[in-house]
């Protein structure tokens, strides 16, 4: 289920290709026709994604959003965020709208 986002890594499995001059990463589910060698209960398919760098460079910015979402709710570790009241906000206030 994570496949996805690790997908287009220079450590994920998967050809290299370029493109009109960008580089792409192949990536196909484990149930994809592709991978299975059959047509019988496919799900998903064989793509191209952008590259994306190194694997570790993405884990690195997931642990500093999180570790920021942390703070940001007056934490200071993962279990703290089990104590946070979530709030919806509106996209109007973000957007700068006047609708009431």
């Amino acid at each position: 289920m994570i496949g996805s986002l690790f997908a287009g890594h220079i450590e994920s499995p998967g050809k290299t290709v370029e493109v009109d001059g960008e580089q792409f990463k192949e990536y196909y589910g484990s149930a994809s026709q592709y991978q299975k060698g059959a047509y019988k209960n496919v799900e998903g398919k064989r793509i191209l994604l952008p590259a994306k760098g190194h694997l570790q460079d993405t884990l690195t910015e997931m642990e500093q959003d999180l570790q920021s979402a942390i703070s940001y709710a007056g934490g200071r570790r993962l279990a703290d965020l089990k104590h946070v009241d979530y709030v919806i906000v509106k996209n109007s206030i973000w957007n700068g709208d006047a609708s009431h």
